[in-house]
């Protein structure tokens, strides 16, 4: 029902939001959006009519839109549920707290319902029709975003029950108030470029959809973003050593039996064989984040291309020839073998 990537709009950042909005026109992305935030509520003029007008734009231009909304929303809008779905032509809506299972079900009758996914009600999931998804929510204030140990377990739970998860990711750009200090779920994606927190969320914690929760998203990033979603190739932010620079914008694979402190890259050898004999250069300590290629004291394992995910001592028959960038060498772990990688610049 959506897409792998979506964006939040919000009526405060809408104006500044549209130069990047024209530039996904036609993309089907979602969009989340806010309908019960008091302090916009206060501060626009003509709040209902303004609403209209952000959600015709963006149906104009091919998006789907999903509305957070309370029992105050329909207060804001001046107007009730069914009306407001026709009027802001809505795809789905997320019930926030305050709706008992029966009015949940009854806005099911007339759109898509969208579960707040850390209130898990398998009787209600049960009883809802069609495809079923649930989105986590997104901590402004630092230290309250979600752990692992319970994203994992209402995700799981969550994926039992046939339903598809999704959740937010912070912005690198224009980030939204008051706080201004990201909005993801994860709380350790507050820190993280949003490349990074997106192929976590897609490839370790599998979830379905994944969300900016700020109000813009850098055109790097997004392009990144973009670039995997197109082909399935994961950039790996690096910086090689001057002989190896070569290595930038290729691609490799990832050996299936590739052990979980390193990932061997399956065509690198092959490469080798063709070129110049390896000399032993740069052979330190191989810290978590190291590339490192096999020189010719490793006989037939000349040219082998790894890259270092546990500490693991010097070794005379490796070469340390680049590193992954730090702000990106936990998306290590979220790199399954058999997938497909390829170094960049940043």
């Amino acid at each position: 029902m959506f897409d792998t990537l979506g964006f939040s709009v919000y009526l405060s950042h809408f104006d500044r939001q549209k130069p990047m909005l024209k530039t996904m026109a036609g993309s089907g992305y979602t969009i989340f959006t806010s309908l019960h935030l008091q302090e916009e509520y206060e501060a626009i003029p003509d709040y209902p009519s303004n609403a209209a007008t952000m959600c015709t734009w963006l149906k104009a231009r091919g998006f789907k839109v999903i509305a957070d909304i309370s029992k105050r929303t329909f207060d804001y809008l001046n107007t009730d549920f069914p009306a407001m779905v026709d009027t802001l032509q809505l795809d789905a809506v997320r019930p926030d707290f305050g709706f008992d299972d029966e009015e949940i079900l009854a806005m099911n009758e007339k759109v898509p319902v969208v579960l707040n996914a850390t209130i898990v009600n398998q009787e209600l999931i049960e009883r809802l029709q069609g495809e079923v998804w649930a989105l986590h929510n997104f901590y402004p204030r630092p230290e309250t975003g979600l752990d692992e140990t319970l994203f994992n377990s209402l995700n799981n739970r969550l994926n039992h029950l046939g339903v598809s998860t999704m959740a937010f990711i912070p912005g690198d750009d224009l980030k939204r108030g008051p706080i201004h200090e990201g909005l993801p779920t994860l709380e350790h994606h507050r820190s993280l470029p949003p490349y990074a927190s997106f192929i976590e969320l897609l490839h370790r914690y599998n979830v379905a959809s994944v969300m900016i929760g700020d109000a813009t998203l850098s055109d790097h990033q997004r392009q990144l973003i973009e670039a995997t979603m197109h082909d399935g190739i994961i950039r790996i932010p690096v910086a090689f050593v001057s002989d190896y620079e070569y290595l930038y914008e290729t691609t490799f694979t990832i050996r299936p039996d590739s052990p979980a402190s390193l990932l061997r890259l399956k065509e690198s050898r092959m490469y080798a064989s063709a070129g110049e004999t390896i000399e032993p250069c740069h052979t330190t300590t191989r810290e978590a984040g190291a590339i490192t290629i096999d020189n010719k004291r490793y006989k037939r394992y000349s040219g082998e291309i790894q890259i270092i995910k546990r500490d693991k001592p010097q070794d005379e028959r490796v070469n340390v020839i680049g590193t992954v960038d730090e702000k990106y060498r936990g998306m290590l772990e979220s790199l399954a073998n058999g997938k497909k990688i390829r170094f960049i610049k940043l």
